[in-house]
């Protein structure tokens, strides 16, 4: 999608007459690998702004290193709270909602249907908050958490996983 508007944008003349030039890297979902291609494409590539960014667990971290590089990093999805809450970062920024705005969205749908879908009044629910505990998981279940105890929701469970965890069915059945 990326590469189709750049495509457009440098057919209609580029932006104020600049050509768009982009450089890929793949930063194989891993946070290391994310901080070194990041400072290869400011140091090497003496790119200006750092666009794209998918994961979270890799955004944390790399946020920090362009931020003291003073160089702008745009994100367009990692969307973990961790990756800018209290941190202070002046040059990275992400313009879509974070993740634990989505987890409290969920709870609203529930109250809001409850009643009428399962036949049991919001405040009798119980829920169980199951997510993978790296920072994308986390942030979207503080959100179920906010968002359910706003609505009166008993939690009966709220634990994390590892992606990594090879079987969860102990956790499925608690």
């Amino acid at each position: 999608g990326a590469k189709i508007m750049i495509d457009y944008f440098n057919s209609q003349g580029g932006v104020e007459g600049y050509k768009i030039n982009p450089i890929y890297a793949d930063a194989q979902s891993k946070p290391d690998v994310a901080i070194n291609e990041a400072v290869r494409l400011i140091e090497q590539e003496n790119v200006d702004m750092l666009l794209g960014f998918y994961s979270s667990a890799q955004c944390v971290p790399v946020s920090a290193k362009v931020d003291a590089l003073k160089k702008f990093m745009w994100i367009t999805t990692c969307i973990s709270p961790a990756v800018l809450k209290d941190r202070n970062l002046k040059y990275v920024f992400r313009a879509q909602p974070h993740g634990g705005l989505f987890g409290q969205i969920s709870p609203e749908f529930l109250a809001s249907y409850s009643q009428e879908k399962l036949g049991i009044a919001p405040g009798d629910l119980k829920v169980a908050i199951i997510h993978e505990d790296g920072a994308y998981g986390s942030g979207v279940a503080a959100g179920n958490e906010a968002g359910s105890n706003a609505q009166g929701f008993e939690i009966v469970l709220k634990e994390g996983y590892s992606a990594t965890a090879p079987d969860l069915s102990s956790l499925v059945t608690k």
